[in-house]
C-alpha cells in the first residue's frame, strides 16, 4: 500500500444484451466513490472491465447462429456510448 494512492478494479457490466438503469447506478456509485478520493488528494487509478461471456449469451449465440463475442461486442458498444453520455462516467481529471 502507498499512502495517497488508490487502485479500484470494478466488476463491470455483463453484456448480454442493450444498457439498463442498473448499469447506470453502478457508474453513479462508483464515480461518486472516485470523485470524493479525488477531493480529499488521493491519486486514484479506476479500472471497470466488461464481461462478455456467460451463460445467457452462449444461449443467444447458440439460438440464433451468431459467434457469442458478437454478440458481446455488440452490446459491450452500446453500453460504453450509453455510459459516455451520462454525466457520472465522464472522466475528470486534475
Amino acid at each position: 500500500m502507498t499512502p495517497g494512492q488508490v487502485g479500484i478494479y470494478l466488476c463491470g457490466l455483463t453484456v448480454q444484451s442493450t444498457p439498463h438503469i442498473g448499469h447506470l447506478r453502478s457508474a453513479v456509485n462508483y464515480d461518486v466513490l472516485r470523485r470524493w478520493l479525488l477531493h480529499t488528494n488521493h491519486d486514484v487509478t479506476f479500472i471497470r472491465n466488461i464481461t462478455d461471456v456467460d451463460d445467457k449469451i452462449l444461449d443467444k449465440a447458440s439460438a440464433s447462429g451468431r459467434p457469442f463475442w458478437a454478440i458481446g461486442a455488440a452490446a459491450a458498444a452500446q453500453s460504453w456510448w450509453s455510459a459516455s453520455r451520462a454525466p457520472a462516467s465522464r472522466r475528470c481529471s486534475r
